[in-house]
């Protein structure tokens, strides 16, 4: 069955530490959680999880060549999947379906919603009794069960059915539902779910309805103003419903109540306030399940209490198969959970995965010590993620990753300068984990206090051939010589110019970008339209390091420089983004935004740009006519585009596992898996190349079809262009040349910004605010010790 999403926000869960500045929170202490240390030796009694995985195999005519493939699934559960899908095959001509008579396009396409077994192998269409389907889930006896809509075989009205498929994939029976108190034919989603006497219970507009085994209406369990949950709850014996509502001040209220199956006759209630903090509740005739991030609890109503059976780092499937699905993982009991992921490769062939894990008896990987791994937002990162599990995989290796994730371990409303401080905090108490992910922009983290200095490792005897890589990137990102966090992935973020009003190639100091501006002609803006405090970050985000100094703890912010920054972010800041730029897309088949049509139609002399792969590098010169180059911000040095890190990673000071660390780090460096599916560029040289040659081949194939449809390579600009080998080494040559990186801090950028504004609207001097700015950022320097 679907499970209940109470609150799409930050997850609470605690995957391994404590952490030593947190409050305590009565939610943190209803929270049992498998715990990971570092250095701690994996036991054949701990838990893991075998897996099966499967991919779905489309029911496809193999005497015909296939162009396209859909698939959404719907369910996987008690080794079946319910999976509706398309199948395109190639025309004769090779042009494209939608170009042929409506009548002709049938042809070449295969639609359905079909039944696949554990293997992921096809077994049959669902009866055509349904036209639309609502759900799915399986009944008690395994069975799987189809809630959707028909036609009434009598009198062709249409009405809401269930139909019964065994393990065999035949139809055991259909079900039609009587004397619905909802009009079924009209409802745009509703929910199965199963009681233990082998009624049903359908949810809709946040009611919950039973129906006997012949579909005879039985009654309703509602409340008002509140929601009921999506199904029934067993434990111990009693039976339960979910009860929510939302309150614009207190948030989710969440309460569970006893109810009396027989009658729908609510009785008892629990709070579960707890859970508000959780977006994937499960409720089961074998419980109450919760789903995480990180990976699946047990609730224990009566004495409120979150109990781990299942985590992620317990079993060795890629997690990045579960950051884009459409499906939540569905535990059947504490020893076996169903799953359906999605590869890498989304469209146009997008790539499910049925996983099926269960319980193991020994632990395949008893002996081994742990690394631990921890960062912010990790399990979206398809390179790390699939890097772990391949790591994870091989024998060979000396130790087992575990993640954990610290954007999961919060309270509701922590922002990040709050994750920072607790992680800092954690690495000073040697609490931290041995490997430290995605922290690279934060200044606090680069001293010898608390990350160790990667160069050492780099050179050592059990080192890197540095020719392999950017080591400009690595070099752009040292701090007083020394590498605290290596880049993996990374992007070139700065300023593109149009050089028919710019002459700059590189980059720029800050009198060389007031030089151009005061040669602008009347009828072109300078720089496209910028908050005055997003002016001010942009500036700052890699040059922070000039005004503090976390070794010595001191910042210096009372300058000539930090003044020079206000007056240019008011200068060239706006107080609010113009009507006609911005980020919101216009209405024109390129999908370009406001202020890219400015720019483009050469209204515009500079516009932010982050450039990610060499199609939008080529993509936003070539909307220029080649009238194009891509500078950095304006700083004191004139340096270029700034590197920014999409994947970063650093050995903690304080690991108890520093070589292990290592081994772990270097073979990440060395990873080719996965090319092209990753945010940014690679710092492996080999992999920037074939994913290059991967996004060019793929590029211009589609680039010609375009063109050769419409007869206009010019209707693409700002959309598609064409790469060519000179563009790539272009691009390699703007790598080359990066000599900074965005480095700030989040806690001090908020403060200075909050400070600035009264700057900005003209109530306070200079001196006033970068006082205020000197003094509450000193405070923030010492309160970390």
């Amino acid at each position: 069955m679907k499970r209940i999403r109470i609150l799409s926000m930050i997850l609470l869960v605690s995957m391994a530490f404590s952490l030593v500045s947190c409050k305590k929170n009565k939610k943190k202490e209803l929270i049992e959680s498998i715990q990971y240390r570092s250095g701690q030796e994996i036991q054949e009694t701990d838990p893991f999880f075998e897996m099966k995985l499967s991919t779905i195999k489309l029911p496809i005519d193999e005497t015909r060549e296939v162009s396209n493939t859909y698939i959404s699934p719907y369910n996987f559960y008690n080794d079946f999947a319910i999976v509706e899908y398309s199948i395109e095959y190639q025309t004769p001509d090779g042009a494209p379906i939608y170009e042929l008579p409506y009548e002709e396009q049938e042809k070449y396409i295969t639609k359905g919603t079909g039944i696949f077994d554990g293997n992921g192998n096809y077994l049959m269409e669902i009866p055509g009794e349904c036209y639309f389907v609502h759900d799915t889930g399986a009944n008690l006896d395994g069975n799987i069960c189809i809630l959707g809509n028909g036609y009434n075989s009598d009198n062709f009205q249409a009405e809401m059915k269930i139909i019964v498929i065994d393990n065999e994939g035949k139809k055991v029976e259909t079900i039609s539902l009587k004397n619905t108190p909802y009009d079924a034919p009209s409802l745009g989603q509703a929910n199965l779910g199963f009681l233990p006497d082998g009624r049903y219970s359908i949810q809709e507009n946040g009611n919950l309805h039973v129906f006997d085994k012949k579909g005879e209406f039985c009654y309703t369990i509602s409340e008002m103003e509140r929601t009921i949950g999506e199904g029934i709850i067993s434990q111990n014996g009693n039976y339960y419903v979910l009860s929510t509502t939302y309150d614009f001040e207190d948030g989710d209220d969440i309460q569970i109540k006893e109810v009396n199956i027989k009658t729908g006759e609510l009785g008892k209630s629990y709070d579960a306030s707890a859970l508000a903090a959780f977006d994937k509740l499960t409720p089961t005739l074998e419980g109450l399940f919760v789903i995480s991030g990180t990976g699946c609890y047990e609730y224990d109503i009566v004495n409120g209490k979150l109990v781990k059976f299942f985590d992620w780092s317990d079993t060795d499937v890629n997690r990045s198969f579960f950051a884009h699905t459409p499906c939540d993982p569905i535990p059947k009991n504490t020893d076996e959970i169903y799953a359906i992921g999605l590869g890498p490769s989304t469209w146009p062939n997008n790539q499910y995965y049925l996983i099926h894990l269960t319980r193991a008896e020994k632990n395949p990987h008893a002996g081994k010590k742990m690394v631990v791994v921890g960062g912010i937002n990790m399990s979206y990162d398809q390179s790390l993620m699939t890097f772990v599990a391949d790591y994870n995989n091989d024998p060979e290796n000396k130790c087992r990753a575990v993640l954990v994730d610290y954007s999961e371990n919060l309270e509701i409303g922590t922002d990040l300068a709050e994750i920072e401080r607790r992680v800092f905090l954690d690495i000073l108490a040697g609490e931290g984990p041995d490997i430290l992910v995605n922290f690279s922009e934060s200044s606090s983290f680069q001293t010898e206090a608390v990350m160790e200095d990667l160069n050492l490792y780099l050179d050592g005897s059990d080192g890197i051939s540095r020719d392999q890589y950017f080591d400009n990137i690595f070099q752009a990102q040292e701090k007083e010589g020394k590498l605290y966090h290596m880049p993996i992935r990374f992007s070139l973020e700065g300023l593109q110019a149009n050089t028919e009003y710019i002459q700059n190639t590189v980059g720029w100091t800050f009198e060389e970008f007031e030089e151009a501006a005061s040669k602008m002609p009347d009828n072109v803006m300078f720089v496209e339209g910028i908050l005055y405090k997003d002016f001010l970050t942009l500036l700052l985000q890699s040059t922070m390091t000039k005004f503090v100094d976390f070794s010595e703890k001191k910042v210096d912010f009372q300058n000539s420089l930090m003044k020079s920054y206000l007056q240019m972010s008011m200068k060239y800041g706006v107080e609010r983004i113009p009507d006609d730029e911005g980020d919101n897309e216009m209405e024109n088949m390129r999908g370009l935004t406001y202020t890219e049509v400015k720019f483009y139609s050469g209204l515009i002399a500079l516009r932010k740009l982050e450039v990610t792969d060499i199609s939008n590098y080529c993509v936003s010169k070539d909307a220029l006519n080649g009238n194009s180059t891509f500078l950095g911000y304006p700083s004191p040095d004139g340096s270029g585009a700034a590197v920014k890190s999409y994947l970063s990673i650093g050995i903690v000071s304080t690991s108890k596992n520093k070589e292990l660390a290592w081994d772990f780090l270097r073979d990440f460096l060395a990873f080719n898996g996965n090319p092209g599916y990753a945010d940014g560029f690679s710092v492996n040289r080999e992999l920037f190349d074939m994913e290059c040659e991967m996004i060019t081949e793929s590029n211009n194939l589609y680039f010609e079809r375009m063109v050769e449809r419409t007869g206009s390579p010019d209707m693409w600009k700002g959309f598609f262009a064409k790469i060519t080998e000179e563009d790539i080494n272009e691009l390699r040559g703007l790598i080359e040349a990066a000599t900074t990186t965005i480095s700030s801090d989040k806690a001090m950028l908020d403060v200075i910004t909050e400070e600035a504004a009264a700057y900005f609207a003209g109530d306070r001097s200079e001196d006033d605010v970068l006082a205020n700015i000197q003094n509450r950022c000193s405070l923030i320097v010492n309160e970390r010790g």
